[in-house]
């Protein structure tokens, strides 16, 4: 019997966290699934920890491939997944005991339907867990909510049908799964769940820390997509392109500000301001670049 779900992980080189994301999928209170852990050419332990635990739970299945980023692993996941429907977790992410049964019940009541569907969650920093406020889904086909929204991967559960026909852009990075989600939410319906059942983790060696330029990663992420898909970015609101330009942007400069480069910080600041969409936004972005031009210190980008 083919298990109901697949949850898919990508991982690269995370020996001392993948163990403790695995076995929150282990401690499920459904245990009809299959955990597929994609390993991108990991050079540290990562291997030997995740055949250990294969080992001893045959529902764990271990794939290697040479490094071609968490996108490309993704796929490889979905191409050998066999589960119904299909999850994601990063290798540093977990879900609360209850998680696959919550959605097996939401799916059922629905009669299987091929959707797509997202949870809720909670952030774990510091060993502290808060409950973040998290906006309203408007109408089951929003692609602007899903622009306006980050969506980590382990909120997610979709058909399985829906990765036969959409699958994570392997040229993209940073923001994949956000542009996968908008183009599956223009073509199916999707639903919303409110139960906080996915603990995001925050720490240092997130890829979308200061120290990581990321920024620049998403903005040539984000100029593939409005080149490769402008039939969708035709349905989005007419702000949603500067919101995304202006939020990267500044992302960029709040990194370069991290890393002691004034004067390419003050440059993707200002471009920033060119494309600001949000008045609020607008007197901070002004603050950091007085306080560049001035040279004085912005306490919140600085490293300690």
């Amino acid at each position: 019997m083919n298990p109901f779900f697949s949850v898919i992980i990508p991982a690269y080189n995370r020996e001392y966290l993948i163990e403790e994301t695995i076995k929150s999928v282990i401690n499920q209170t459904f245990e009809n699934w299959e955990c597929i852990v994609v390993d991108d050419g990991s050079t540290d332990n990562t291997k030997h920890v995740l055949l250990s635990l294969s080992e001893k739970d045959q529902r764990i299945k271990y794939i290697y491939q040479e490094n071609a980023e968490r996108s490309a692993a993704r796929n490889n996941g979905i191409r050998n997944a066999n589960g119904e429907y299909i999850c994601f977790l990063d290798s540093d992410d977990f879900y609360t005991s209850q998680h696959l049964e919550m959605l097996h019940r939401e799916v059922f009541l629905r009669d299987n339907p091929i959707a797509l569907f997202f949870t809720g969650f909670k952030i774990q920093e510091n060993g502290n867990l808060k409950d973040p406020e998290i906006n309203k889904l408007n109408g089951s086909k929003d692609i602007d909510y899903f622009f306006n929204n980050a969506i980590i991967p382990a909120r997610i559960c979709g058909h399985h049908s829906i990765f036969d026909n959409e699958k994570f852009d392997e040229d993209i990075v940073i923001v994949e799964d956000m542009l996968l989600w908008v183009r599956i939410a223009e073509k199916y319906p999707v639903h919303q769940l409110f139960q906080n059942s996915v603990i995001y983790s925050i720490h240092e060696n997130n890829s979308i820390h200061l120290n990581s330029n990321a920024g620049l990663r998403k903005l040539k992420g984000l100029k593939i997509f409005f080149q490769r898909y402008k039939d969708i970015m035709k349905k989005a609101h007419h702000s949603t392109k500067n919101k995304l330009l202006t939020d990267c942007y500044f992302r960029i400069a709040q990194s370069h500000i991290y890393q002691g480069r004034k004067r390419i910080a003050i440059r993707f600041t200002l471009l920033s301001i060119l494309y600001n969409v949000d008045k609020e936004q607008l007197k901070h972005k002004w603050y950091v670049l007085l306080s560049l031009l001035i040279n004085k210190k912005i306490k919140e980008y600085k490293k300690e």
